[in-house]
Order: C-alpha cells, then sequence, then structure tokens
C-alpha cells in the first residue's frame, strides 16, 4: 500500500472514529437527559437507570456524573421547599396581635376631665375658659375602639366615626380632626404596641397603644402637647377586649 492510501486509510478511520465517539455522546446525553427527566419528578429509581449501549468513554462518565450531581442538588431544593411551604405562613396572611374590638373599662381609666384641668390650671381666667372647652372636645372619652392591620396600611376606628387608614411604615396621611382642624396622622405597629401621632399647628398628640400579655386588655396612653399649654395632657384609657 502507497503512502498515499495510507493517508487515506487512516483519515477515512480516524472520521469513523470520531462519528462513533459523537454516536456515543449523543446517546449518553440523551440516555441522561431522561434519567434527569425522570430521577426530578420522583419517576425513577436507581435500579431502573437505562444502560448506555454504546461503549462508554471518560467524557461519557463525565456527563453522566455531573447530572447525577445535579439531580441530588434539585431533590435537596424541592424537598427544602416543600418543608417550607407547608410550615411557614405568607407574611399576608399573618394577623397582628392587636386586631379587634375594645370596649372602655371607666373604672380603670383616668378621668380626662381632670387631666385638662390640670393642664390648663396655670391660664389666666379667659384663656383658661376657651382653652379647656376646645380640649374636651378634642380628648372625648371614646367608648368602642377597633383596630385591623395588614403589611401594608393599619386602620383605628374609635366609636361612631369613619375609620382612620394610615400606610403601615409610618408614613404621614392628611386627616380631619373631630374640630375639623387640618392634621397629619402617622401609625406604627410594632408587635403588641401601636403609636399613632397626630400633628397640627396648635400641637401634637400621641396615643400610645399597649396589649397586654394575655391580650385581653388594651391600654392607650395619651401625650398631648401645645405651645398654648405650660404643661403636656397625661392620660390612659383601658379597654377590655371583646372580639
Amino acid at each position: 500500500m502507497s503512502n498515499r492510501q495510507l493517508v487515506a486509510h487512516s483519515r477515512a478511520a480516524a472520521q469513523c472514529q470520531s462519528r462513533r465517539v459523537r454516536t456515543a455522546l449523543a446517546s449518553v446525553t440523551r440516555s441522561c437527559m431522561m434519567t434527569f427527566i425522570l430521577a426530578a419528578s420522583g419517576g425513577l429509581t436507581a435500579a431502573q437507570t437505562p444502560q448506555i449501549d454504546s461503549q462508554p468513554t471518560t467524557r461519557a462518565h463525565a456527563v453522566s456524573a455531573v447530572i447525577d450531581s445535579e439531580i441530588k442538588q434539585i431533590r435537596g431544593v424541592l424537598l427544602c421547599s416543600a418543608i417550607l411551604s407547608g410550615s411557614s405562613t405568607p407574611a399576608a396572611e399573618q394577623k397582628s396581635d392587636l386586631d379587634g374590638t375594645y370596649t372602655l373599662d371607666d373604672a380603670d381609666s383616668d378621668n380626662i376631665a381632670k387631666a385638662i384641668e390640670d393642664a390648663v390650671g396655670k391660664l389666666n381666667f379667659l384663656t383658661r375658659h376657651i382653652a379647656r372647652d376646645r380640649l374636651k372636645k378634642l380628648n372625648p372619652a371614646y367608648r368602642l375602639v377597633a383596630i385591623a392591620s395588614s403589611p401594608n396600611e393599619i386602620s383605628v376606628s374609635v366609636d361612631d366615626q369613619q375609620p382612620l387608614h394610615a400606610p403601615a411604615k409610618g408614613t404621614p396621611v392628611a386627616w380631619a380632626g373631630p374640630d375639623g382642624g387640618k392634621v397629619n396622622v402617622s401609625m406604627q405597629l410594632v408587635g403588641r404596641r401601636l403609636v399613632q401621632t397626630f400633628n397640627s399647628a396648635e400641637g401634637r398628640r400621641v396615643n400610645d397603644y399597649t396589649l397586654s400579655p394575655d391580650g385581653r386588655m388594651l391600654t392607650m396612653q395619651v401625650t398631648e402637647t401645645s405651645p398654648r399649654l405650660s404643661q403636656a395632657i397625661r392620660y390612659k384609657q383601658v379597654y377590655r377586649r371583646v372580639s
């Protein structure tokens, strides 16, 4: 056989071998992908893994090993997802401990009229009379308090008034007070505590609601300040849960 024939024969043999390798790798890939799909879906056990008819190669074993590793990781992820989805509650479905309706307990609550009188006591007669009447209108004894919350919004309603809504993150919103005055209100809820803050041109009021450990009693601590008052107005109102 001449040199030219030897070269031609060698090239033909190399091409044939290359085709065999590509065919073997294609078979490995198809087999491994089928294994991957069935195993990931739980429909194939290790004993049922298809056998590869073509002669195995080092590269084919490497591909199979990589896919086996991927299958194990995906199984772990699916298992963790199933555990988490079954044991945790979405934030949107979680309910605050303060959510509910409460009625005033007169016996355990402070006398609001006395708290107002203490605050205006040092004013002159004419100013004291005007301030007393105005403060009484701004500080009624609410008989009923209802609180509702979601991850984005907090709602508080008292007696027969329209509910006051504000963002849960504490962003102030415009609101009309009991006397019709313009007020900016913000609310923040953390655990068993809700803080309402009312700011106006004439002063500031903070309603600090705290729920008892047993969830049955709600205490509202009120602090009201104004440049026109020589001291702050402070009193508490106690409410019992009815729902």
